[in-house]
């Protein structure tokens, strides 16, 4: 399992992606990295939950077959 963690600003941006954990592959984990980057962005955070930013651990599961 790899574990990507990263910040959602209050606009929706996504920043500081980072392995958290890793799979054991460079490879794999690169990609993974990857897929998150490419999300691009989020729905802004709404102002009524007061929050300027949201820190996510996100679990992944990796299979090579």
């Amino acid at each position: 399992m790899l574990l990507v963690g990263f910040i959602v600003k209050a606009d929706g941006q996504i920043t500081l992606i980072d392995l958290i954990e890793g799979s054991g592959y460079n490879h794999l984990d690169r990609a993974a990295l990857k897929v998150i980057g490419k999300v691009g962005r989020f729905e802004p955070i709404p102002q009524l939950l007061g929050k300027n930013q949201w820190v996510f651990q996100v679990p992944l599961q990796d299979s090579l077959n």
